[in-house]
This record gives structure tokens, C-alpha cells and sequence, in this order.
């Protein structure tokens, strides 16, 4: 019956948050419940008043219910065996009561953690009758397991009118209250509290380099972030190992450090599709899949020859010789009375005007012969004029191939994406649309190596993080050898940094990370890393070098015309062994008849 009225609450939206009150204190009357959270409220608004007891019933506590009931909150009655992840069904600000009668309660505080799972720095007003030294004491460790950080514990018997205000930071201790505010903002000033980090190997996100001095310095758009959280918030900022074990740790194995709590704040980036969002801070980047394609290069000297000689050429040539030998073999025929169809065939004079060569006409008193002729020297002039103007223009100035833009043309292309396995397998099926085109390599020097130096033999697959050094590099060249396109985008998915479970550096993080956004620290960051890569020679500037040298012509550059003498060979050859047949077969007949 209870559980179902939970689920009435939350169809009609009346109450939407936790409610367990019971208590059964003695004097309760001297406490002024109610003006105590008026002044709480003003000091920061609460939409939901959350009371946490060890008791299922609130039949014999009518007093602190008539205080609960006067407050216009929403509430919903939840015991031991009913509590649940307040913020995964909700986005509300509360605040949280526990009530003790007599000893602490392990049990309900764990309950009280379930319920503030992810939420355990909201604001909680913990309410026992005697308060004493070994409360307290049990109370501090309670909180510290369950890193609680905005505590007050109050007294509510006559004679206890003090109210003790949690400390936190540097570590856990209890403090008087001496005014307001009643909740500080301890996450302001860590009063140097010792934070534990750790970086990887991506030189964008942190980037180790020696100061000169023999030390050892970090830059990055990630680690100056980390280490600008230290100086803000006056933490200590204390490395998880050396940068030799850094230098062979991965980007997984940090973000698995912080979930194992062995550090505070990863120096690196995690990405929002793992379903561990809770687990992690604001979003301060966008990762991205890029394909990174070669820029069109120019036709090389084979390729020219093979656009000039293509199919619309010979059969320029072909259709041109046959209507030609067509129209000789109509004037013979016609006029002479003669005919040879082999001339309809293949007839060596208009196949050779044709091309624009010379050719010995036949011997002819008819004028239209002499006009025919005339026309076979203008269409071979024509066709070897064209042919050699386009050609000398092509070797000189060629033009570029096709340029890959977008997933369709690189199916439609013979160029390879060159990739390393692990991070295919890690991107599952957004590697799809590039699946059949891709080259692994489980190699990452190899991979490096080839995509460092701009092999443009074929195309990387990559992350934003890498394109952006790519990118600027290739600002210094005299053009791109290399380009993303947004048509060739695999995934595109927000980051964040990996955070402890219920981490209390959460509130701060997001603090600064919204506001290194608003002025723009990330874009300088990452310009100021870039200028420390160049003057520690972890990449150059230097632009690959071009050659545009002069060089005769080599056996390749003339494959096609290679092809053609190859297949003219083989063509006469066959016609030779043919009409040598033929003429065998002819002999042998005529000699039968004899």
C-alpha cells in the first residue's frame, strides 16, 4: 500500500521527493524546528525537504509531523528497505534531515547515502537529543566514509543550544558554529588538502617537458586545468607516480585509477557514452572520429596518358577510318567496279590520315576520291592538333584527382585508411562506413610514423585531439596535405573528466570548468602546449619536401603508349598467322580442283 502511494506522488507530480520522519524526543518543543529551516532556506532555497529516521511510523510523533506538515514541500515516506537513487529520477535541489534518538544509527545512515548516492554534498541537518563526545566522533567517521561534506549537528534538548558545523577540508573535524552562513561553500578553499592526480601519454591533454633546471613541467588543455583547480581552491596538488610510469600508462588506465580511488583527478579525458555520466564532471570537450584523407594530388604522367587515350578517342578514330573506307569502297564499287572488303575493314591509308600522319593516296582520275582525301587530311589534323595541344597542356599543368569528401566517394576509391585495431574495436559500429576500406595495424610506432610524416599513400583514421596538432602544424606549410571533411565525421561525443564515485572535487570541478569556458582559457592552453612541442622539437614545422625537378620521361610514365605498341604488335601478328593461314587453305584448294 505504501509503495503504491510513491508511485501516485510521482504520476501527479504532488510530491516528487523522500520523506521518513519519526522521532520520539522528549522536550522537543524548546527547538524551534520550523523558524531554524526558515532561516536555512533564506540563507539558499531547497525544493524538497528530505527527513531520514530510524522509525517506519509517524503515529506517535505527531509533534515533528504538524512542523513537517506546515512546510509547503513536496513528500514522499520511504523506511529502510524503500530507498533509492534520488538523482537518477530526479533534478531537484533538497535538503536532508537525519534524526537520532539516542545512539547513531549505522544502518540508517547507509540508507541516507543510498537515497544521496551521487548528491552526498547536499546540504543535512543531523537532529539528536544528547550530541555527545562519542556521537560526534562516530558521526565524523560516518561522514568522511560517505564524503558528506555540508554537515551541521544539533542538539535538541534544553540544554544543548549548540550547533557544530562540519570542517572538511584539510581533513574531517567538527567546529563550532558561530554564525551564518550555516552552509559555507567548503569547496572553496581546500586549505591545502592534498589531491592526487595522474596523467597518460596524449600530448594535447598533458604534455611533460624539462624546465631547464632539471625539472619536470606539465602543459596541456587538460593539465592546466588541474593544476590551475589547485591554485584556485588551494589544494595541494600531489602526482600519483612519476612521468616514467605515466609515459606508459593509457588513457583507460588513468580513467580506471580514478574509479578504484587511487586518485582524485584524472590529467585526461573520458567520454559521456559509457553510462557512467554520474560519475563524472561537467563537459569540457567534444571528442570526435575524423578520417583524415590526403589532399588531391596531380595526375601522374601514366594517368595522363591514360585520360587522353581513352575510349572516346579510338573510337573517334575507329568511326572516322570506317566511314572513310566506306565512302572509297562505294566510289570503287560505283565508278571502278571494283571492290575489296578488306578495306572496309582495316585500310592503312585513312587509319594513318587519320592520326595526322602522312599516307600515299590511291591513284585515281575521280575527283571525289581527291575531296575524300582532302577531308582525311583535315579531320586528322584536327584530331592530332587537339590530341597534342591537350597533352603537352596536361604534363605541364596537370590537373588533380578527385577529391574524397565524404564516405560515398572513398567507397568509390582505392585509397586506404590506415588505423590501429584496439581503436576500432573500441568504436564498434561507428567504424562501419569505413570497415571496407580499412588497413590495421596493431603497430602504433608504424601507425605514428606514417601519419606524422604526412604519408599521403593513404588516409588515418584519428581523434579531434590529434587533427588539432595535425592542423596547426600544417598551418606553416605552403598548403594542406592533409584535410577532415564534415561529411567523413564517425562519432561526435562530449567528455568530461573521470571522477571518483560520490567525489566531493565534483562541485568546484564544474565551478571552473564552466569558467575557463567563458573566457576562453582552453583555446590559449592549447596554443601555449603546442608552442612548448615546438620548442622541445616534439613536432616540427618543417614542410615535406616537393620535388619539382625536371626528369625525363621513365618506362612507366609511357605505360599506355607501351600498351599500344604491345597491342599492335599482338593485333598484327594475329592477322599475319591469319591471312598465312588463310592463304595455305586457299593453295591447298585450288590444287584439290586440279
Amino acid at each position: 500500500m505504501q509503495q503504491r502511494q510513491i508511485e501516485i506522488s510521482l504520476l501527479t507530480v504532488l510530491f516528487i521527493h523522500v520523506l521518513a520522519v519519526s522521532l520520539e524526543v522528549e522536550n522537543l518543543e524548546i527547538f524551534d524546528l520550523k523558524t531554524f529551516l526558515q532561516q536555512i532556506y533564506a540563507e539558499k532555497e531547497f525544493e524538497t525537504l528530505l527527513v531520514i529516521s530510524d522509525r517506519e511510523s509517524l503515529k506517535d510523533n505527531r509533534v515533528w509531523w504538524e512542523v513537517v506538515q506546515e512546510i509547503p514541500l513536496p513528500k514522499v515516506l520511504v523506511t529502510y528497505g524503500a530507498a533509492y537513487e534520488f538523482v537518477r529520477s530526479f533534478n531537484s535541489e533538497i535538503f536532508v534531515i537525519f534524526v537520532f534518538h539516542g545512539e547513531l544509527k549505522e544502518q540508517l545512515m547507509a540508507t541516507g547515502a543510498e537515497v544521496l548516492n551521487f548528491m552526498r554534498q547536499t546540504r543535512i541537518l543531523v537532529l539528536v537529543e544528547e550530541g555527545d563526545r562519542g556521537f560526534q566522533l562516530e558521526l565524523l567517521k560516518l561522514c568522511e566514509l560517505y564524503k558528506m561534506t555540508n554537515v551541521l549537528l544539533k542538539g535538541v534538548a534544553a540544554k544543548n543550544e549548540t550547533i557544530q558545523q562540519l570542517k572538511p577540508y584539510p581533513r574531517y573535524q567538527w567546529s563550532q558554529w558561530r554564525g551564518p552562513p550555516y552552509y559555507p561553500q567548503h569547496w572553496r578553499n581546500l586549505e591545502n588538502k592534498t589531491v592526487i592526480y595522474f596523467t597518460d601519454t596524449t600530448m594535447t591533454l598533458s604534455f611533460p617537458y624539462e624546465d631547464g633546471q632539471g625539472g619536470v613541467r606539465l602543459n596541456g588543455y587538460i593539465a592546466r586545468l588541474v593544476l590551475l583547480f589547485g591554485e584556485v581552491f588551494h589544494g595541494h596538488m600531489q602526482m600519483y607516480a612519476s612521468h616514467e610510469v605515466a609515459a606508459r600508462t593509457s588513457l583507460t588506465q588513468v580513467n580506471q585509477m580514478a574509479e578504484d580511488n587511487l586518485i582524485d583527478i584524472p590529467m585526461t579525458l573520458s567520454h559521456y557514452n559509457d553510462g557512467k555520466w554520474l560519475y563524472k564532471s561537467a563537459v569540457y570537450d567534444f571528442l570526435e572520429g575524423l578520417v583524415m584523407i590526403p589532399t588531391a594530388q596531380a595526375l601522374s604522367t601514366t594517368e595522363v596518358y591514360g585520360v587522353l587515350l581513352n575510349r572516346y578517342f579510338f573510337g573517334c578514330v575507329l568511326i572516322c577510318t570506317l566511314l572513310f573506307a566506306l565512302f572509297q569502297s562505294l566510289v570503287d564499287y560505283c565508278l571502278d567496279h571494283s571492290f575489296q572488303a578488306v578495306d572496309l575493314v582495316l585500310n592503312y591509308r585513312f587509319f594513318s590520315g587519320i592520326l595526322g600522319q602522312s599516307f600515299t593516296p590511291k591513284e585515281s582520275p575521280w575527283r571525289s576520291l581527291k575531296l575524300l582525301y582532302f577531308l582525311v587530311f583535315v579531320a586528322g589534323l584536327n584530331i592530332s592538333t587537339q590530341f597534342s595541344a591537350t597533352m603537352n597542356t596536361l604534363i605541364t599543368s596537370p590537373p588533380n584527382h578527385a577529391q574524397i569528401q565524404s564516405f560515398e566517394d572513398l567507397k568509390h576509391s582505392s585509397l586506404k585508411i590506415l588505423a590501429i585495431t584496439s581503436d576500432i574495436e573500441a568504436i564498434e559500429d561507428a567504424a562501419d562506413a569505413i570497415r571496407d576500406s580499412l588497413l590495421l595495424t596493431d603497430s602504433i610506432a608504424f601507425y605514428e610514423e606514417n601519419r606524422n610524416n604526412f604519408n599521403t599513400s593513404m588516409g588515418y583514421f584519428l581523434v579531434s585531439l590529434s587533427w588539432k596538432v595535425l592542423r596547426r602544424k600544417q598551418q606553416y606549410f605552403s598548403h594542406n596535405i592533409f584535410n577532415v571533411y564534415p561529411k567523413m565525421t564517425l562519432f561526435r561525443m562530449p567528455c568530461a573528466l573521470q571522477l571518483q564515485k560520490h567525489s566531493q572535487y565534483k562541485e568546484p570541478l564544474d565551478h571552473l570548468i564552466n569558467r575557463v569556458h567563458e573566457v576562453g582559457l582552453p583555446a590559449y592552453w592549447y596554443a601555449n602546449t603546442f608552442g612548448d612541442m615546438l620548442r622541445t622539437k616534439r613536432v616540427t614545422i618543417s614542410s615535406p619536401p616537393v620535388s619539382a625537378e625536371a626528369r625525363a620521361f621513365e618506362v612507366k610514365d609511357l605505360f599506355w603508349a607501351w600498351i599500344i605498341v604491345v597491342g599492335g604488335e599482338v593485333l598484327g601478328s594475329v592477322v599475319f598467322f591469319a591471312e598465312l593461314l588463310f592463304y595455305r587453305l586457299h593453295k591447298k584448294t585450288s590444287i584439290d580442283l586440279k
